[in-house]
Parts: structure tokens; C-alpha cells; sequence
């Protein structure tokens, strides 16, 4: 018992050390809490902090404010947790980026203003799991969220967060497989443009509503995938377009929705002859066209399967260069 409980001392030191020596340009190897701001307003490293291995940081509701350093937190390692901070950072920084991190989770922390919010990339060979965000403020950001991760059979976890304001797109997600399931209580308010998707295998979405998400752009755009299977989903209500596919070797929709737009569906080829299946479809009162499958080059669709009878296009339905 007395070795245990030295033991629990020794370990209870170390622990308290850690949270009470942090200074800007520290590297954290184990579970750390903040006992104050930390204040890099004078550094000019690369990241105010870094994180290795499996460590939580838990800021307990202090700010890092790092001005001068491109990165806010750096993250490399296996299960990484950041939680309770409010990070602040200059407008082309990013603020938390994860580099070969197994599975990154960011809960409660703000992280505004800058270029990107979160930054996921790992190696092509690299088997992730994923990003998980919840509770948090990445708003007002060029993007809020960014995921590299090519060998990745990406499911993200975006819940109940804030992603508005976006100047670019909010969340912007390359990986081997993508699903999408639900919106999940996360806000895009104002934000320029909505999701931009890349799979390498396939990308699914289900249950997808961003009707009213006042989303001013594109709501999803997809690109260069094999795959894309939409169902069960609406889009609409925006000055651009709701859902805009380019390059897909095989499209799929089931009830799917896309209304007062400026373009409700487009799907578009310049390299791949896209296979495209259509059923339940519904479009109306988009301004240009509700529906535009469209060839810029020779190569035209391999196939159009959009029966009359299973679709409500009750707009403008262009069908070009094919």
C-alpha cells in the first residue's frame, strides 16, 4: 500500500507539473489541464502547442491567443482529445491541425477567424478513424473543418456545432469512403458554400436536410468519385445551386429534393462518362433550371435513367450535349 500510494504521488506531481509549466511552444505526452490563458502573443514558432500520442488537453475554459504562429495546437499520435478552449489565432492560421492522428476529437472549443477552424490530413497509407467535432465555435473561418484522408473509410462526426459564416465552404472532406448521416444539429448560417466532398471509393448521402440552411452557394458539391449515392435528403431555398456532382463515374438518387434555387440539381462531366439513375426526384421553382445534366466535352453520360413517371421536375429540365 505505501509503494501505491507513493506511486499515486509521484504520478499526481508529474500530472500537476504538466498543467502548471505550460508555456507556449510546449509538447504534451500526457493527459494536461490548463490552470490559466496562455498568452503567445510574443511567440512565433510553428504551433503555440503541440500534442503526442494519446493525451487529452482540457483548457477548463482558458484561451490561447498565439497571433504570430501558423498553427494554434498541432496534433500528432493515436487518440487525441482537445476540449474546453477558446483558441484565437491570425486570420491564414489554422487552428487545430491533426497530422497522422488516429482518431482527433474537438469538444467545446471555439476556434474562429482564421483560415481553417480543424485540419485533419494524414498520409496516403495512413488507417485513421476519424474527426470527431462537437459543441464547438469554428465559425467565421475560410473553412471549418478540412479532412485529408485518403485511406480513411471516413464516417465524420459533426455534431451540434457551429459552422457559419464560412468564406469558403464549412466542411471540405477527402477521404477512401465518406458518409453523411443527418445534419446532426450543426449550423451553417451565411456560410458561402456548404460541404465539398472527394471519395476515392464512394460517397453516401442519407437523410441530409439543408433545405433551410441558408447556405448562399452550392449546398454539396461533389468531385472526382466513383460513387455518389443520394437519398432521402432536401436542398433548396438558396441564391446558388443545391446539390452540383461533376466527374462521377456513377450517380444515384432516391427521393431527393431540391427547390427555389438558382440551379436545384446539376450534374456535370468532362473526363468520366457518368452513369446517372434518378427516381423520385422532385424539383420546383429554381430560377435557371431544376435539373441540368451536362457534357462539356466529347465524352458524354454512359447512361440517363430518369423515368417520367417516378420523377416530379417541375421546372426547367436541361439535358446538354449529349
Amino acid at each position: 500500500m505505501k509503494n501505491l500510494l507513493l506511486l499515486s504521488a509521484l504520478l499526481l506531481g508529474t500530472y500537476s507539473a504538466s498543467a502548471n509549466a505550460l508555456e507556449c511552444g510546449d509538447s504534451i505526452e500526457v493527459d494536461t489541464v490548463m490552470e490559466a490563458d496562455l498568452d503567445c502573443s510574443s511567440y512565433s514558432g510553428f504551433a503555440a502547442l503541440e500534442i503526442k500520442g494519446d493525451a487529452v488537453l482540457n483548457a477548463k475554459g482558458h484561451s490561447i491567443n498565439t497571433p504570430n504562429t501558423s498553427v494554434g495546437i498541432y496534433a500528432e499520435g493515436g487518440l487525441i482529445k482537445i476540449k474546453n478552449l477558446d483558441l484565437s489565432g491570425a486570420p491564414g492560421a489554422i487552428g487545430i491541425m491533426g497530422y497522422n492522428v488516429r482518431k482527433l476529437v474537438v469538444n467545446k472549443t471555439t476556434a474562429r477567424d482564421m483560415f481553417i477552424g480543424v485540419d485533419y490530413y494524414t498520409s496516403d497509407d495512413y488507417d485513421c478513424d476519424r474527426v470527431r467535432v462537437s459543441n464547438s465555435d469554428l465559425s467565421d473561418n475560410d473553412y471549418a473543418v478540412r479532412v485529408n484522408s485518403p485511406n480513411c473509410d471516413y464516417t465524420p462526426r459533426f455534431v451540434n456545432s457551429n459552422f457559419s459564416n464560412s468564406k469558403e465552404y464549412a466542411l471540405y472532406l477527402t477521404a477512401k469512403k465518406i458518409r453523411i448521416n443527418g445534419l446532426l444539429d450543426n449550423d451553417f448560417t451565411g456560410s458561402s458554400n456548404g460541404l465539398l466532398l472527394q471519395s476515392f471509393e464512394k460517397t453516401v448521402i442519407v437523410n441530409l436536410d439543408l433545405s433551410n440552411s441558408d447556405i448562399q452557394g452550392t449546398q454539396v458539391f461533389a468531385y472526382e468519385s466513383p460513387l455518389v449515392k443520394i437519398k432521402d435528403s432536401q436542398f433548396g431555398n438558396n441564391a446558388g445551386e443545391g446539390v452540383h456532382l461533376y466527374d462521377i463515374n456513377k450517380v444515384i438518387m432516391r427521393r431527393v429534393s431540391s427547390i427555389n434555387s438558382g440551379v436545384g440539381i446539376k450534374i456535370a462531366n468532362d473526363r468520366v462518362g457518368t452513369e446517372f439513375k434518378g427516381r423520385k426526384i422532385t424539383t420546383n421553382g429554381n430560377d435557371i433550371a431544376g435539373l441540368i445534366l451536362s457534357s462539356s466535352n466529347d465524352i458524354k453520360f454512359s447512361s440517363i435513367d430518369l423515368p417520367e413517371e417516378s420523377n416530379s421536375i417541375l421546372d426547367f429540365l436541361l439535358i446538354d450535349n449529349q
